[in-house]
């Protein structure tokens, strides 16, 4: 489980532990999620941490991106914020998946940036 706080009326998800990107990451993040959305019942989220690379399929970055909804998170609204990731084609994929199932997902290399479109 990632350490998670409550944070200007967001919870605020620190991935800083995690350098990779893979299938274990994704569950634990969206395992902390779901249990911190649940604790503070607030649907806003700032996942923060320094991922550089990504070793997941592309069933992997769809099934990723289908968890809000299979988690059943109501009006899930997710602000990325990993400062040695660039987002490709691949997170624009997971992104359009999230989506299209009711979730709100966009990256951002500025941690301001990210809180002001969480706001």
């Amino acid at each position: 489980m990632y350490p998670y706080s409550l944070d200007r009326g967001f919870i605020r998800v620190d991935t800083e532990k995690t350098t990779t990107i893979d299938d274990a990451a994704t569950d634990e993040l969206w395992e902390t999620v779901k249990l911190a959305t649940v604790e503070y019942g607030l649907s806003k989220v700032l996942i923060t941490g320094n991922a550089s690379s990504r070793t997941l399929t592309v069933l992997d970055i769809y099934e990723s991106g289908e968890r809000p909804a299979k988690e059943k998170i109501p009006n899930l609204k997710v602000a990325f914020c990993l400062q040695n990731y660039t987002p490709d084609d691949l997170t624009q994929f997971f992104m359009t998946v999230a989506i299209n199932r009711g979730a709100r997902i966009a990256f951002f290399k500025n941690e301001e940036e990210a809180i002001a479109w969480l706001n």
